[in-house]
C-alpha cells in the first residue's frame, strides 16, 4: 500500500512538471508527502505538534475505515480527559484532549445521577451556542459518553478569573488596568442582550481572562431568553443581585447591570463588596466618589 502511495505522488509530481500554472508549493507539498512516506514518519498535528493516532492492526477496528487518519476516531474515544478544571452544583468540568482535531478543550458533563442536571446541560450549552462574540466562550461539540452522561466542550478560554486576577493585584494601579477587562466583558453581555439573552450569574469568578489579553465571559447555566414564558426562579449570588430580586422581580438586562456595576465597583477598590453594598450603600458611595485618580 505504501509502495502504491509513493507511486501516486510520483505520478502527479510527473503531471505537474508539463504545466507552468501549478505552483512551486504544490510541488514541494508533494516531495514532503514522498519524504513522508520514505522515512516512515508520523505526520503531526498542524500548530500542535501532537501526533496522528497510530492505526496499528490492533486498533484499525476502532478507527474505522478512516485508518490513521484522525477524523476516524470513533465518538467513544474522540477525547481524553485531563485535570478537573471546576465543579459546580450541576456539572464538572474537565481539560481534555479531542483526538480527532489535535486541541485542548473544556468538557464539561452533568452531575451523575441527576435528570435535572443533565437537562440544565442541555440548556446551557444550547444557550452559549447561539451567542457568536469573542468574548464570550465558544461552544464546540455536544454529544452522549460512553457511560451514558451528556456532555459539551468548549473553548479552553483560561485558568485565570477576574476575581483571581484581583486577588493578585497589589494597588489601585494594578486594579485599574483590569476596568478594560470589565469593559470587555460588558461589550459581551451587551451582545447577549441584543439577542434576548440574559446572563443572571455575572460576577468577578465568571470572568475569564487569557494569558493574551483575551477576556471572556462564562457559566451561562443559569441564562434565560426573552421574552420569558414563566417567570424563573431566582438565581444567582449573594451581593451581585438587586435589590428587587429579593421580591420575586423576574430577571432583566437590568439585572445582568447590576451585577456588571458591582464587578467593576470590586476592580477598583480591591475587595468584596457583596455584604457592604446589603449593609451601608452610602458609604461604598462616598468611598467611590474619594478615589480621585479613577
Amino acid at each position: 500500500q505504501r509502495q502504491l502511495q509513493r507511486r501516486q505522488v510520483l505520478a502527479e509530481l510527473e503531471a505537474i512538471d508539463g504545466h507552468a500554472g501549478h505552483s512551486d508549493l504544490l510541488r514541494q507539498l508533494l516531495l514532503v508527502q514522498l519524504l513522508l512516506g520514505a522515512q516512515d514518519a508520523q505526520p503531526v498535528w498542524p500548530n500542535s505538534g501532537a501526533a496522528f493516532p497510530n492505526a496499528s492492526a490492533s486498533d484499525s477496528t476502532d478507527r474505522g475505515q478512516a485508518g490513521a487518519h484522525p477524523f476516524g476516531v470513533p465518538e467513544s474515544s474522540r477525547y481524553g480527559i485531563g485535570g478537573q478544571l471546576g465543579r459546580g452544583g450541576m456539572g464538572v468540568v474537565h481539560a481534555a484532549l479531542d483526538a480527532r482535531l489535535g486541541r485542548t478543550v473544556a468538557l464539561k458533563h452533568a452531575a451523575a445521577g441527576s435528570a435535572q442536571a443533565q437537562a440544565q446541560l442541555a440548556l446551557e450549552a444550547a444557550l452559549t451556542a447561539g451567542l457568536d462574540h469573542p468574548g464570550i466562550v465558544q461552544v464546540h461539540d455536544a454529544g452522549i459518553a460512553a457511560d451514558g452522561a451528556p456532555y459539551y466542550t468548549k473553548r479552553m478560554a483560561g485558568d485565570r478569573t477576574l476575581a483571581d486576577a484581583l486577588t493578585e493585584a497589589s494597588d489601585l494601579a494594578h486594579r485599574l488596568r483590569l476596568v478594560r477587562r470589565v469593559l470587555a466583558a460588558c461589550e459581551a453581555v451587551a451582545y447577549a442582550h441584543d439577542r434576548g439573552v440574559i446572563h443572571r450569574d455575572l460576577k468577578p469568578a465568571n470572568v475569564l481572562l487569557g494569558a493574551f489579553g483575551e477576556t471572556q465571559v462564562a457559566d451561562w447555566g443559569l441564562g434565560c431568553t426573552l421574552p420569558l414564558s414563566l417567570p424563573p426562579p431566582t438565581a444567582g449570588t449573594a451581593g451581585y443581585l438587586p435589590a428587587e430580586a429579593s421580591t420575586g422581580a423576574p430577571p432583566s438586562p437590568q439585572s445582568d447591570v447590576y451585577a456588571l456595576g458591582v464587578t467593576l465597583a470590586e476592580t477598583i477598590v480591591g475587595r468584596p463588596l457583596a455584604a457592604q453594598l446589603a449593609r451601608d450603600r452610602a458609604t461604598l458611595v462616598t468611598e467611590l466618589g474619594a478615589l480621585k485618580d479613577v
